[in-house]
């Protein structure tokens, strides 16, 4: 340790003492015990070698505004520091853990204020380690999970701290307890002008508009890699654009409304969403799904309009409007996907694209509707759709449904123990819709259809066949989907 001093006069003829400090092998934990505020059991902080210079301005007669300074520059040399993370003010344990080869830190501390701004915080090659997750069963987590404002408050720091620039280079992400494949690395991120705490209103009348934290961040996990641009909020809420490449599809599973009714898996994704939690917004420029399985588990069967196919009713899993954010969806792709339901051959080679969808109507004059097209097939059969969703998902448009086994119009007879439909295939075209089924209930009605069986056969029971022809034919038919009911202008 050596120590430096003078007397100076400042241009108002106050006196102060000027100190330099030059500090060799200190321990930083010493340095944080002198630091109002940091020097409680929230943070451990130790180094194979620390380097100081450090300049402290004790002013003969301190004012609140002024008082003493510190500031300087802190090197750094095999860096491992410990904070306490939310879980912490319980009595499930754990500590965001960091360290780094090389760690240079420039401060300036105003100490009565207890208000400490880091002027460059730059971190080589650091290894974050999050605390585990206490459930039992680890599920699929979501895209930026591990962002450390999942683990920790800095707003909730009894100190004002502010970051003029902070860069970490090379770095890595870690859960505690999770394999080495399961890393985020290649860590590069930037964060200029953040601090903790909102600006008082003093602060506010002298220096107008609170200026906002930018940030941008990449990383890589396996073939998926993350990009952010944008900035962040004192409790560190990500504001601005997020893309994600090659993301293993099954990690957007906790983003369906219907987790437990539908589960995604296998393929791949791209995602490029801007986020706003100030104001509870989310877009999603662009999202690619790229030979993924949706499995259903569970669609309520209303009647008997389950012996059609379910897929022009899966939008009854899902119900957006009940988020409590604004979500819209510029551009939704899914690729040569797979639906598989218990019991039933799978749909294969989904094509589904949804455009301008919102989860809410913003026009008091008229129903805002997504552009919506999709086409899927199950052994010979396919279907096809062209029109519109609304924001619960009803479907509003051209249906197209080929080679449908002849079977599945059985309940639609009104008979069906008396009579019984059989051989052929239906084609069946029409337009798709809801109505209103009183109150607040809703069915899905296919009109203006077109209804063709070739060799048709309708039989008594199981035994006399009562018709019998080379083609039927049926047209301006309005199918309702949730009674089962059938009727026709022209047969």
């Amino acid at each position: 340790l050596q120590i430096q001093g003078q007397r100076q006069t400042g241009p108002d003829g106050s006196s102060r003492t000027r100190l330099l400090l030059r500090l060799d092998d200190l321990d930083p934990q010493q340095i944080l015990s002198w630091l109002p505020g940091l020097s409680s059991h929230a943070l451990r902080v130790r180094a194979e070698r620390t380097k100081a210079l450090l300049e402290l301005i004790l002013p003969d007669n301190p004012r609140d505004k002024d008082g003493p300074v510190l500031s300087g520059t802190v090197s750094l040399t095999g860096l491992n520091l410990r904070a306490i993370t939310h879980d912490n003010w319980t009595e499930r344990a754990g500590k965001v853990q960091c360290s780094a080869a090389e760690a240079e830190l420039i401060l300036r501390a105003n100490l009565f204020r207890k208000q400490y701004r880091v002027e460059k915080l730059t971190l080589s090659s650091p290894l974050f380690i999050l605390p585990p997750s206490t459930e039992k069963k680890q599920p699929a987590r979501p895209p930026l999970s591990h962002w450390p404002g999942q683990a920790f408050n800095l707003a909730s720091l009894p100190v004002d701290l502010m970051i003029t620039q902070l860069n970490i280079n090379n770095g890595t992400v870690q859960r505690g307890g999770q394999k080495q494949g399961e890393l985020w690395e290649e860590l590069q991120l930037t964060l200029t002008d953040y601090r903790n705490q909102s600006p008082s209103p003093a602060e506010k009348n002298q220096t107008g508009e609170a200026q906002t934290a930018a940030l941008s961040f990449s990383a890589r996990q396996g073939e998926t890699r993350v990009q952010f641009q944008g900035s962040t909020a004192p409790d560190l809420s990500l504001n601005g654009k997020i893309t994600l490449d090659n993301l293993d599809s099954s990690l957007l599973q906790p983003y369906l409304s219907a987790e437990k009714a539908l589960q995604l898996s296998g393929g791949q994704a791209h995602l490029l969403m801007r986020t706003d939690p100030e104001q509870k917004k989310y877009t999603v420029e662009e999202l690619i799904v790229e030979q993924a399985q949706l499995v259903v588990n569970n669609l309520n069967e209303k009647g008997k309009s389950g012996r059609l196919p379910f897929l022009i009713r899966i939008g009854e899993l899902l119900d957006p409007t009940a988020l409590p954010f604004d979500l819209m969806i510029r551009h939704l792709t899914f690729n040569k996907g797979k639906i598989q339901r218990k019991k039933e051959l799978p749909w294969e080679n989904v094509q589904l694209e949804l455009k301008e969808y919102r989860n809410r109507n913003r026009s008091k004059t008229a129903a805002q509707t997504a552009a919506l097209s999709f086409s899927a097939r199950q052994g010979e059969t396919r279907v096809r759709f062209q029109g519109s969703a609304a924001p619960d998902l009803s479907l509003n448009g051209k249906i197209t449904l080929d080679n449908l086994d002849s079977s599945l119009l059985q309940p639609y007879l009104g008979a069906e123990k008396a009579l019984r439909l059989s051989g052929g295939t239906i084609n069946l075209t029409g337009v798709l819709h809801k109505t209103e089924a009183g109150g607040k209930e809703r069915a899905a009605v296919i009109e203006q259809a077109t209804v063709q069986i070739p060799d048709i056969r309708l039989k008594q029971g199981k035994g006399k066949v009562l018709l019998s022809a080379g083609k039927a034919e049926a047209t301006g038919c309005t199918i309702d989907l949730m009674t089962a009911s059938l009727s026709c202008a022209c047969l």
